[in-house]
């Protein structure tokens, strides 16, 4: 993927989050791509990773956030599509884990890509789902032009 990394980490700061930054044609397509997520009831913040955990673009109030979210969801997917190797059910299309306080939706965008989702607790998951599977569409032909 031909893309430059920048960094988003004071001096002072000991760990250094690295933003993959997509090309500006691209970044655009992926902002409008995910905005209308914003309007989605119990809607948080997402984030589009690369499979290494490696984040190209996101809607956290920090970069670090969406650095810590991106590598556990790059994680879980590796884990989950060895599962379905292993286990010969194929690959997974999306995923969600209910904790305390939200929901993690964690959807496949394309052979170089994740998108990962933060919800409220209260959010519709049927309803979810299908947004974000027209969204992680339009993420997996934005980064087809790679």
């Amino acid at each position: 993927m031909p893309v430059s990394a920048s960094r988003a980490a004071s001096i002072s700061d000991p760990v250094h989050v690295v933003m993959v930054k997509a090309p500006q044609g691209i970044e655009e397509r992926l902002r409008e791509a995910m905005e209308p997520l914003r309007k989605v009831q119990g809607f948080v913040s997402a984030a589009v990773t690369r499979r290494d955990g490696l984040v190209i673009h996101h809607t956290f109030p920090s970069a670090r956030a969406a650095a810590g979210l991106s590598a556990m969801a790059a994680a879980m997917v590796g884990a989950s599509r060895a599962a379905g190797a292993e286990l010969g059910i194929g690959l997974p299309t999306y995923g969600f884990i209910y904790f305390e306080d939200g929901i993690l939706l964690i959807q496949d965008a394309g052979p170089q890509a994740i998108l990962a989702c933060l919800l409220e607790l209260g959010a519709n998951i049927g309803y979810v789902i299908t947004r974000i599977s027209r969204i992680s569409d339009q993420v997996r032909e934005a980064l087809e032009d790679l």
